[in-house]
């Protein structure tokens, strides 16, 4: 994946996650998560890995 693809795969997440139904919980959380782990792809085709929230790792290595 290049950096148009991922950025343009961000984009439409977002629209999903405006258009979801705040009462679909289940459905949000999947989309956040989704451009969460975009974001984390961009971070790092960028080569800005110090952009990554380092709670992230904290909650793996948990």
């Amino acid at each position: 994946m290049d950096r148009t693809t991922n950025l343009q795969a961000m984009c439409a997440v977002n629209s999903a996650i405006e258009q979801a139904s705040i009462s679909d919980q289940s459905c949000l959380f999947d989309l956040r998560r989704a451009l969460y782990m975009h974001f984390i792809i961009e971070s790092v085709l960028s080569e800005r890995i110090e952009l990554i929230p380092t709670s992230s790792f904290r909650e793996v290595a948990s």
